[in-house]
């Protein structure tokens, strides 16, 4: 049966197949190598004893630090040897095989807890903050009286510094077409009555392929680049972790979630009324996207709508000539999708089996 209406779901491996430097690691090596190292190494030779970026306790180890025996099992002893020899490759190399050493020298701590986790996406920034957002929380409901809201301020600060630099970074990135993927997008476009492409990347590659047809709409639901606004949180309202927080009454429990940021602009509305609403059915191509939780709260209204009839996934064409991981990866993003789609009756029903799924273009 023909499909009429399309929706796509574009996340950030769909910049990867442009090997665009999109991912976490890439965003930590150059925050290592451009904003860290430079930063560290002017207030160690200049003996400061203070820096936003540095903890006090480790920058005043450094101004007392002399000469002398260089232990290389100590990290203080290379870190400043490094620093005071102007070995800055030496240094990058350094702090990039001993990201553990970060936890004592950065002050920003939910930074220095993901520099131990740097191989895998980016929703993984916006989970670990909720995990550290439930410890607050369920310090709160343990004490109410004794509860130091100073605590979680600093870490939403923590989060908001680390969103602001990965904005910063994105924004310094070239970004330039594929054939290939936009012979593939074409091809997914044929024949279409209507298609709704809803980008949860920064970036506007997607939206590069597309020439003004009155039959394909983008939608950066999540801001982008070109705005200076970007949605980055976390958006699973749909567990009892969060109603429990919201229960707590203390707003600031509440400031980097999706659900408020999506009030802020009409994008989350116009899925519903261009797409959602306006489609007697449709089918749904994940390009990219990892179907992860902090999306969940869209993601569940999309793919749990009766009107919601396929979900298709693509094979990695990267991994061609590993077929074991070909049906792994596949296999990974069903599991995912098990955990947005409620009933496992119609998640066998609507995604689009193995066999039968086509081969992404890069």
């Amino acid at each position: 049966m023909k499909v009429k209406n399309k929706i796509f779901l574009i996340g950030n491996g769909f910049d990867i197949a442009h090997t665009f430097k999109t991912k976490f690691s890439d965003f930590a090596e150059h925050f290592i190598d451009n904003k860290i190292i430079p930063e560290l190494t002017n207030a160690i030779k200049n003996g400061q004893s203070n820096h936003s970026l540095f903890n006090y306790d480790f920058l005043n180890i450094m101004a007392k630090k002399g000469g002398g025996v260089i232990q290389e099992d100590n990290y203080e002893d290379m870190i400043w040897y490094y620093s005071h020899g102007n070995k800055i490759d030496d240094l990058k190399k350094y702090l990039r095989a001993n990201y553990n050493t970060l936890n004592s020298i950065l002050t920003n701590s939910l930074l220095a807890k993901l520099y131990s986790n740097t191989d895998r996406n980016w929703f993984d920034i916006e989970n670990a903050y909720f995990r550290e957002l439930i410890t607050y929380k369920n310090k709160a409901l343990r004490n109410p009286n004794k509860f130091n809201i100073k605590n979680l301020e600093n870490l939403n600060s923590e989060f908001a510094l680390i969103k602001n630099a990965v904005k910063e970074y994105l924004n310094n990135l070239e970004i330039e077409t594929d054939e290939k993927i936009g012979d593939f997008l074409n091809y997914q476009f044929r024949d279409i009555q209507s298609a709704y492409v809803i980008n949860f990347n920064y970036t506007s590659t997607v939206k590069q392929y597309i020439t003004n047809s009155e039959k394909i709409t983008v939608n950066h639901v999540h801001g982008s680049l070109k705005e200076d606004y970007i949605i980055f949180g976390y958006g699973n309202d749909q567990n009892t972790d969060y109603q429990e927080i919201k229960d707590l009454e203390i707003d600031e429990f509440l400031r980097h979630f999706k659900t408020f940021d999506y009030l802020n602009n009409r994008n989350y509305y116009l899925i519903q009324s261009q797409a959602l609403e306006k489609y007697d059915e449709y089918e749904v191509f994940v390009l990219g996207h990892s179907l992860g939780l902090t999306d969940k709260t869209l993601l569940s209204e999309i793919l749990n709508s009766d009107k919601c009839k396929k979900i298709h996934f693509f094979k990695r064409k990267d991994l061609k000539d590993e077929p074991e991981k070909v049906k792994e990866t596949f296999r990974e993003m069903t599991y995912s999708a098990s955990r947005i789609v409620t009933n496992e009756k119609l998640l066998r029903k609507k995604v689009v089996n193995f066999e039968q799924s086509e081969f992404s273009p890069n």
